[in-house]
């Protein structure tokens, strides 16, 4: 082997590390913006399903879809319809709230010009959008109803590779599990004496955090985006990562303040059990009362024929 095939060899293995690694950084990245945002959406979805379940069988559906769903429906819609505009698409209809019998809430129409590469990358966001917005319009919910000294002390133990490490897993988790408390604790104690303020805030944090989903058609649309922001994510950690590592910087500082969220998500997800486990007592109390009364009528008719 002349020196020339071992500068060729030395060369296409530091450029082998060098791709791994920036697939590598690229993985980091997306598990540090998207990871922990998706399971508690997720989580909150799968919650957010029975409880509207338990709430169809307890009041019916049209009830409980006008009574406590619209409002996170329509803020699902609008927070489609925001990204829509920002990424430049032609927005033809918003349709904030309107069941249909197919189970169709609202929608959103809107097109784009498939040749534009941040349009598309606009699909991702559009899809993500109400796992975005949601959250965002839950820390303002909290900022009125609590104050800014309470969302103040909110403050997450997050570090460059919290989510790299066991160990930067348990101490992220454990600083989202304390302040989840604090929030809890300190909603019962500045609210817990206004019923009324209870029970408005109660259900803001429910309905909006309901919202905080993506259906189907929200995750088949924004899958192309996905790849279109991952190349270009990809490619500018390939273009830059010799010099370095700017992208991890800016997604880190990102990260600072996404966190915060987490335990405001949290807080829906336990109100959401709460009013599960409540519209679960009252479906059984109806499921007693109505066996109770055939029970009635059954004796009633036997008794009418001895």
């Amino acid at each position: 082997m002349n020196n020339f095939q071992e500068i060729g060899l030395g060369f296409l293995n530091k450029l082998a590390h060098y791709v791994f690694d920036v697939l590598l950084l690229t993985a980091e990245q997306i598990l540090l913006m998207l990871g922990p945002l998706l399971l508690l959406a997720y989580i909150i979805n799968f919650v957010s399903r029975i409880t509207q379940n338990l709430g169809f069988s307890v009041f019916g559906e049209k009830v409980y879809l006008y009574g406590f769903a619209w409002l996170g429906v329509a803020v699902h819609e609008i927070s489609h319809a925001i990204f829509v505009v920002v990424f430049g698409h032609k927005l033809h209809k918003i349709v904030l709230f309107s069941p249909k019998p197919d189970g169709t809430l609202g929608y959103v129409e809107h097109s784009y010009n498939k040749k534009n590469i941040y349009q598309n990358i606009g699909n991702f966001f559009i899809g993500l959008g109400p796992v975005i917005f949601g959250p965002i319009l839950l820390y303002f919910t909290l900022l009125f109803f609590l104050g800014s000294d309470v969302v103040d002390n909110v403050s997450i133990n997050f570090k460059e590779h919290s989510f790299t490490s066991i160990d930067g897993v348990i101490a992220m988790l454990q600083s989202v599990l304390k302040n989840s408390i604090y929030l809890s604790n300190t909603v019962y104690l500045q609210l817990g004496n206004t019923y009324w303020l209870l029970a408005v805030f109660i259900f803001v944090i429910f309905s909006v955090g309901s919202s905080i989903s993506m259906s189907n058609s929200d995750i088949k649309g924004s899958s192309l985006g996905f790849f279109y922001f991952l190349a270009l994510l990809t490619i500018f950690n390939m273009s830059t990562l010799w010099f370095g590592d700017y992208s991890s910087n800016a997604i880190t500082f990102m990260e600072d303040y996404i966190a915060l969220i987490y335990p405001i998500i949290i807080l829906s997800i336990i109100i959401n059990l709460i009013l599960a486990i409540v519209l679960m007592v009252l479906n059984i109390s109806k499921f007693v009362m109505y066996l109770a009364i055939i029970v009635a009528v059954c004796y009633a008719c036997v008794l009418m024929f001895l």
